[in-house]
């Protein structure tokens, strides 16, 4: 009987109690394509700022209100390369694999990919094979039977083609 049910017709069912938003919401979802870097969140950013002493207080809130104002794709691009430079370590990280199963958990998500392009996190030092080993243990600890993300690692030209190389050859070890 459903096969020919109109949208009305199954807000009907579902009686003038049911919020349709919680129940849009309550539907799970999957994602097949994000960036992990625009899932950082602000707790995030606060803490390794703080546990790196990049920025003061006043400086932090006005950068990161950046992030409702931007316009275009040179300001997306300046605010990535920001966000990217509270990471320090590779464990830093761990906390982009906690906020997007955050996001996931928020969203109803079972399912998403997320991009990451190491280029940025590579020009500033940090080892491409460590931060997917972080990645691979930090998934399999988080993921369950209704959460599940996949990495799609990018191979971006911006920093040239001998990094662009190097990336590729890296992932093709840890295959």
């Amino acid at each position: 009987k459903l096969n020919h049910l109109y949208l009305e017709d199954f807000i009907s069912m579902l009686g003038h109690t049911m919020d349709i938003i919680k129940f849009i919401k309550s539907i799970p979802k999957t994602e097949i394509h994000n960036h992990i870097v625009a899932l950082a969140s602000y707790r995030t950013i606060n803490l390794l700022n703080e546990k790196y002493s990049l920025y003061s207080h006043n400086k932090f809130e006005i950068q990161m209100s950046q992030s409702n104002k931007m316009q275009n794709l040179s300001q997306m691009i300046e605010f990535f390369f920001f966000i990217v430079s509270f990471f320090k370590k590779e464990e830093d990280l761990s906390y982009l694999i906690i906020d997007a199963f955050n996001y996931m958990q928020k969203h109803n998500l079972f399912y998403t990919e997320l991009f990451f392009d190491p280029s940025s996190f590579l020009h500033n030092g940090l080892n491409l094979i460590k931060i997917l080993k972080i990645f691979d243990q930090k998934i399999k600890s988080k993921e369950s039977k209704t959460r599940k993300l996949r990495l799609l690692i990018g191979v971006s030209r911006m920093f040239g083609a001998e990094n662009t190389m190097n990336i590729i050859n890296v992932i093709l070890k840890c295959r």
